[in-house]
């Protein structure tokens, strides 16, 4: 902590929870995706713009996101 600066001001956030937070993050890479039978024309595939729970890096995606809007609303990582 800075000396000089009153440690009451400052707030602290330790846990946070958000419901299928791996969707709210843009995809980094091209994924492709099986379309349903009932959706599928012959040869069409689906391609995500949203990270999908279960990619190996939709994890990844979500945290850089959460923790960029953190830090611009002045949180630092610590």
């Amino acid at each position: 902590m800075t000396e000089g600066k009153d440690r009451s001001s400052r707030q602290y956030l330790s846990f946070l929870d958000v419901r299928r937070a791996h969707f709210h993050a843009p995809a980094t890479r091209e994924v492709y995706v099986q379309l349903p039978p009932e959706d599928a024309s012959p040869g069409m595939v689906g391609r995500l713009n949203m990270s999908m729970y279960g990619t190996r890096d939709a994890a990844l995606n979500w945290e850089s996101k959460y923790t960029a809007v953190m830090k611009k609303c002045g949180f630092e990582q610590g």
